[in-house]
C-alpha cells in the first residue's frame, strides 16, 4: 500500500485517502458533480455518499485498489487512483484521475499521474491509462506525464484511447 508519494513540486502530495479525509474527499465530488459528470462519471456513481466514500477507502472494489488525494499543502485538489489488472501483459496497473474544477490547468493532474506512474512502473510490468477519445485536456496530462498512445477501444460506456506509461514525455 501507497502511504504518501512527492511530486516534482514540494508543495503537492499525493496521500492515500484515510477515514479522516473521507468527508473532504466526498465534499470535492460533491462540489464537483458538473465537472465530473461528462468524463468521470464514475466517480460520482461511486462516491455518491459518505459512507460509500468510507466503503471504498476500506474495502476496495479490487485487491489492491487505491485512492490518494492530490494535497496541495494541506488542500484537497483531487484524487488520483491505481488498479491492478492482470493481462496479457502480466501484472499492469491502471491509472486514473481528476481534479476539482477550481484546480484545472494548473499541473495537478500532471504532477500526481507522473509521479503515481513512475511508482507504478517500479510495481508492474505495465501502466495504463483510458481517456475518452475527445477529452484533450486528458490525453494532454498523459502525453505531459510519459504515456504514449496505444490503441483505440470502443466500449459501451464510448469510445477511448488508451495509452501506456514509458516514462519519456518526449517519445
Amino acid at each position: 500500500m501507497i502511504g504518501s508519494l512527492s511530486t516534482k513540486n514540494e508543495a503537492v502530495t499525493l496521500r492515500a485517502l484515510s477515514l479522516e479525509d473521507a468527508g473532504a474527499y466526498y465534499r470535492s465530488v460533491s462540489e464537483n458533480r458538473d465537472h465530473l459528470r461528462k468524463y468521470s462519471k464514475g466517480v460520482i456513481e461511486r462516491y455518491h455518499s459518505i459512507d460509500a466514500v468510507i466503503e471504498a477507502i476500506v474495502e476496495p472494489n479490487v485487491e489492491g485498489q487505491q485512492q490518494l488525494g492530490i494535497w496541495d499543502q494541506e488542500r484537497l485538489v483531487g484524487s488520483v487512483g491505481i488498479t491492478p489488472h492482470k493481462s496479457h501483459l502480466g501484472k499492469i496497473a491502471e491509472i486514473g484521475y481528476w481534479v476539482d474544477s477550481g484546480h484545472l490547468r494548473q499541473g495537478f493532474a500532471t504532477l500526481a499521474t507522473q509521479a503515481l506512474a513512475e511508482y507504478a512502473q517500479t510495481k508492474h510490468q505495465a501502466v495504463i491509462a483510458y481517456v475518452a477519445e475527445d477529452n484533450l485536456c486528458s490525453r494532454a496530462v498523459l502525453q505531459k506525464s510519459g504515456f504514449v498512445f496505444r490503441d483505440h477501444v470502443s466500449a459501451k460506456e464510448g469510445a477511448f484511447d488508451l495509452f501506456r506509461y514509458t516514462g519519456d514525455p518526449s517519445e
